[in-house]
């Protein structure tokens, strides 16, 4: 006879292993605060090189708009504005990202622990 029971089971973790699973494998390689870290650091990365590209417009902008003045053009309170707008991005998407990482690591590692409960439960059912 058909485990109804057994049947049920191996469905749910196929379907987990299937959608879910590879990506929760992946995440699960990593310790928490290795996972937030080096998500983090790839958030900053990509702020950083996305404001480099407006930064690198806009001073373009200004330096053809001034060409005529150059020599009286503020180099350094440019530059102080555009680090100024750099933390402050950064301390932003630093934290938002931290805090996002957190959430998909424990829901990631929840999942994982269903699973292991439900492979121990398939194993009971075969014993």
């Amino acid at each position: 006879m058909i485990n109804q029971e057994k049947v049920k089971l191996m469905t749910k973790i196929a379907a987990y292993e299937q959608n879910k699973g590879k990506a929760d494998k992946t995440m699960m390689t990593y310790f928490k605060n290795d996972f937030i870290s080096f998500r983090g650091f790839s958030v900053q990365i990509g702020v950083t090189v996305a404001l480099l590209i407006l930064f690198g417009g806009d001073f373009a902008i200004n330096v053809i708009d001034n060409l005529a003045k150059i020599t009286e053009f503020d180099f350094v309170g440019t530059g102080i504005k555009y680090l100024t707008i750099w933390v402050f991005f950064m301390l932003a998407y630093t934290v938002v990202s931290a805090f996002y990482n957190r959430i998909e690591y424990l829901k990631s590692e929840n999942r994982v622990n269903n699973y292991q409960k439900m492979l121990k439960q398939l194993e009971k059912i075969d014993s």
